[in-house]
């Protein structure tokens, strides 16, 4: 919630400015209960009470309505012939939540489609640019998990090769202790070097897509 806005004083805008600041349910029924007094109040009251709506939305899990709501309000905001930099912070703000709910619903490129502007839009909050790079990051690890295999392979190789040298190899086998141990270390460090392998390959990945996002 931003709750820095300048004190404003309808009755409508007076009751809501009582409701506690995470009451989210009570932002939800308050818009909806008082809407047709809501739109017709002073464009600063109602970009207040409208935003703290669409906040809750997004609080509640109200995916569907929210992206419906928000896209609506962002349209209002930049069609409005006043842009002030409190109108710009509840843009932003819708902006952010937006990607979050995308991202929560692991629709991962429409979040990062959303971070990248905001990167371009606020360059020096470092928060979004982390936010992008570990989507794209993850991106890339979704869209390679075959790759994964390989890791997999070897540390199950390991564990085979130490199931035999305990039960087979030490006790009858005793001459082979050596090589077996050797084979065993072999196939865990295959599996260590493939995993970061693997971490560089999706972060080089990750980095590329973040510069050409960037560059759009």
């Amino acid at each position: 919630m931003i709750t820095n806005y300048k004190q404003i004083g309808s009755k409508v805008f007076s009751r809501f400015k009582n409701i506690p600041e995470r009451a989210f349910y009570d932002f939800y029924y308050f818009y909806q209960h008082y809407f047709d007094q809501i739109v017709k109040l002073e464009y600063d009251e109602y970009i207040e009470i409208k935003f703290n709506y669409i906040e809750a939305l997004y609080k509640l899990d109200k995916y569907s309505l929210f992206y419906t709501q928000a896209d609506s309000f962002i349209s209002e905001l930049i069609n409005h012939q006043l842009f002030n930099e409190r109108q710009q912070a509840i843009f932003e703000k819708i902006l952010y939540y937006k990607a979050e709910a995308y991202k929560n619903e692991n629709k991962i490129e429409e979040a990062c489609k959303i971070y990248a502007e905001l990167v371009k839009w606020k360059s020096e909050n470092k928060e979004y640019s982390r936010k992008l790079f570990s989507n794209l990051f993850q991106t890339a690890q979704i869209n390679q998990q075959d790759k994964i295999a390989f890791v997999v392979a070897f540390l199950l190789s390991s564990l085979v090769i130490t199931g035999i040298s305990i039960f087979i190899i030490n006790p009858f086998y005793p001459q082979f202790k050596e090589t077996m141990n050797s084979f065993r270390n072999l196939a865990f460090a295959g599996g260590i070097i493939s995993f970061i392998g693997l971490q560089l390959m999706y972060f080089r990945k990750a980095k590329l897509q973040m510069i050409q996002m960037l560059k759009k």
